[in-house]
């Protein structure tokens, strides 16, 4: 482990350097499975910066966190690997556990990771996926939620780096600004590709005064903006990550429009 990040409050970038060189298989939208051993941890282990204090506060975490027996989780690259000079950018969501009321037992992943800390050594498999860029110069619309960001960010990245001269827009959801990573840079990539434009939607209508944020569902908003006048769907390609909800929402509404 190189580095950590809390990109958000429950968001955290963790850089890692490997004892290899990555090859072009490590390409954007690729994931690797971290091997998680067993562990049991304090709460007080999960490592989070002074200004998300309340954040983690008001979660509802026992004294102690364990997991038995060594498992997998995969998590996507966030960055293309050369533009992190060989680093492995992952991004992972802290998944507290609590369902519907209920307490369930938090992420096994996540809780492993937000443990971590430079220097630390883990050991992971892959890359892994067919999550890639199509080659060619087809207008692009990008749509995602939550650690959905991941792969989509580094495809952007990969695009932009690359001279894409196409359209490409990136529609992204989340609950409130503080729970929206990358928020400053994807602005500044708007700022400096005139192809390229970046749509926060938040959820939290407490936030839909915001100045350019718009309110709502992402996959609502990217519709009534973008899609339901578009000119050719056809000539467009999608990139979708999110939740499983999210991910629903969304393959029903391309579906229902051609896509």
């Amino acid at each position: 482990v190189e580095s950590t990040y809390a990109v958000t409050p429950f968001l955290r970038e963790i850089v890692l350097k490997a004892e290899f060189n990555p090859g072009p298989e490590y390409q954007s939208g690729a994931y690797l499975q971290i091997h998680v051993p067993g562990y049991s941890l304090k709460k007080q282990d999960l490592l989070h910066p002074e200004h998300h204090r309340d954040h983690w506060s008001a979660l509802d975490l026992p004294p102690t966190l364990a997991n038995k027996e060594p498992v997998r989780r995969s998590y996507s690259l966030t960055l293309p690997v050369g533009k992190a000079e060989g680093r492995l950018t992952l991004l992972a969501r802290f998944s507290p556990g609590r369902a519907n009321g209920k307490r369930q037992p938090a992420g096994k992943g996540s809780t492993f990771l937000y443990s971590l800390k430079p220097g630390d050594k883990l050991s992971f498999s892959g890359p892994f996926g067919d999550f890639r860029l199509m080659p060619g110069r087809r207008e692009k619309i990008f749509i995602g939620a939550g650690a959905g960001m991941a792969p989509l960010r580094a495809m952007i990245h990969s695009c932009l780096d690359a001279g894409a001269t196409e359209r490409i827009h990136f529609w992204y959801g989340a609950r409130s600004v503080v729970d929206a990573p990358y928020v400053q840079e994807m602005e500044a990539q708007a700022s400096q590709y005139p192809n390229f434009s970046w749509h926060l939607v938040l959820s939290d209508q407490g936030e839909k005064n915001r100045d350019g944020f718009l309110p709502g569902l992402v996959h609502e908003a990217v519709e009534e903006v973008l899609l339901r006048d578009h000119a050719d769907l056809s000539a467009c390609e999608f990139y979708v990550c999110g939740s499983p909800a999210m991910l629903s929402a969304t393959r029903q509404l391309l579906l229902g429009l051609g896509v």
